[in-house]
């Protein structure tokens, strides 16, 4: 018997919880042992779907050593709305995989 099991990042599901329904929200996120700020902007809603959203709104972007650049989304695959990713811009553009769920806000 074949069964497909996946255990979602409890940092993931809480991205869900709170950015579910939500639009106009902007992800940051540090990258963990450089100076490294990358994140998106997702004028449209969050849904917990396994399907892409579209908009062509929607940006990512990347702080480094004094640098910043910024990359406008493939509007065709915009938001990447699968439950058991965090944020995802594009068609594999910017993918959170997990979260820290201490540093995790609603403001």
């Amino acid at each position: 018997m074949n069964s497909n099991y996946y255990s979602v990042d409890p940092g993931i599901e809480k991205f869900h919880k709170f950015c579910d329904l939500q639009s106009r929200t902007v992800t940051i996120a540090k990258v963990k042992g450089s100076n490294e700020i990358l994140g998106g902007y997702n004028p449209i809603t969050w849904k917990s779907a396994y399907r892409y959203s579209n908009t062509k709104d929607s940006f990512i972007f990347s702080f480094n050593n004094n640098r910043s650049e910024n990359y406008i989304v493939d509007n065709r695959h915009t938001i990447d709305n699968r439950s058991y990713y965090g944020p995802s811009f594009g068609n594999g553009d910017l993918i959170l995989w997990g979260l820290d769920i201490n540093t995790l806000s609603t403001n």
